[in-house]
């Protein structure tokens, strides 16, 4: 892993150092497709309360929940016309392949080589949007859907393309701030004892009928293996009694977390970037309340941090703003963040794209 991560950075390295050699004028354009038929919000709420994650395309839309259809495109050409590349941002997981049986760009290969094509063959960068709600068309699929799935995308993009209107390219800003969000309560003795005996008795049932996948209110992948259902719980089995341990050892826990989000400028577009997996209300909040005509959604930006849920989310529970905290494997024992967390982040970004905003070219 350390030699990977060697080779990652020396590459990153590699490519900033030819980019600062190339640099060169360049006229931009900017603007948005639209694309319904490839995502859904996956949060199902339940007539008895809670909420189901839906794993299928036509389940999630029966839900009439808010997933985000904007297509975000950023264009660069040289002073001649020639196409130098291109941005293209969009709400959904890159998650058809999510199978974990090879390495593949997923949805995301097919719909950036068809925005490629249409730009001569100059290259494509892909952002994902704040879609911590959202799946794609065909989760646990195959690689034909995925291919039909960055097909569709990749057609929406290259049709918005002769709609793109000429932007300022300059200045080029960025501007950072870290904020800490207030975790929820740390649970009772009781709770947590209550929490470990639940799952202990899911691992029994999975002997004796593995297409179990329910337990405390989280539906877990029928498409995994029994014994990987297992081990999932047996992880927050794992959270569970360090939360046990800490409580008999008087250790409080961490009553906040650091959150580090910020903002880009490249003339007249705008850039909100998170860390973690927001909600795609989050963003549409953001976006909308946006000085910039043309905003990119930027989620899951510089690290890991988990998902950041809205406050009727929190309160519904399921595995984003539940049992994916349960996890000491992601930095440790931490609780999920309180509710608040979704406008915190809201107001710092605008306050950040507003800074940024207001330098003048």
């Amino acid at each position: 892993m350390a030699q990977e991560r060697k080779r990652f950075m020396q590459s990153y390295i590699s490519a900033g150092r030819q980019a600062i050699d190339e640099l060169q004028p360049v006229r931009v354009w900017a603007g948005r497709g639209f694309c319904d038929s490839i995502s859904y919000n996956r949060r199902s709420p339940m007539a008895g309360g809670g909420v189901k994650f839906s794993r299928h395309h036509g389940e999630g839309l029966q839900n009439g929940k808010f997933f985000d259809p904007t297509v975000g495109l950023v264009r660069f050409e040289r002073p001649d016309g020639k196409p130098l590349g291109a941005i293209f941002n969009f709400c959904s997981h890159p998650a058809t392949m999510v199978n974990d049986r090879m390495i593949s760009p997923d949805w995301v290969g097919t719909a950036r080589a068809h925005l490629e094509e249409a730009l001569g063959g100059a290259p494509a960068m892909y952002v994902q949007g704040f879609c911590g709600d959202v799946n794609c068309h065909g989760i646990f699929g195959t690689s034909a859907q995925a291919k039909r799935t960055g097909a569709r995308l990749g057609r929406a993009a290259v049709e918005a393309l002769p709609t793109l209107t000429p932007v300022r390219g300059e200045p080029l800003l960025s501007e950072f701030r870290t904020i800490a969000l207030d975790c929820q309560p740390m649970p009772s003795r009781a709770e947590l004892e209550r929490q470990l005996a639940v799952r202990h008795a899911f691992i029994e049932e999975l002997k004796v009928d593995p297409a179990a996948t329910w337990f405390d209110g989280v539906n877990f992948p029928e498409q995994l293996a029994p014994d990987l259902r297992a081990m999932g719980a047996q992880l927050q089995i794992d959270h569970i009694q360090e939360g046990l341990r800490m409580i008999q050892a008087g250790e409080p826990p961490r009553s906040r977390l650091p959150l580090t989000v910020g903002a880009v400028r490249i003339g007249d577009v705008g850039c909100m970037i998170s860390p973690g997996e927001n909600f795609t209300l989050t963003g549409m909040n953001i976006r909308l309340r946006s000085p910039f005509a043309h905003t990119l959604i930027c989620g899951d930006t510089n690290g890991l941090f988990g998902y950041l849920g809205t406050d009727d989310e929190i309160d519904r529970g399921g595995y984003e703003t539940y049992s994916f905290w349960k996890l000491l494997v992601h930095d440790g024992f931490r609780l999920a963040p309180a509710k608040g967390t979704a406008d915190r982040i809201i107001q710092t970004g605008v306050e950040l794209l507003r800074t940024v905003a207001r330098t003048k070219a």
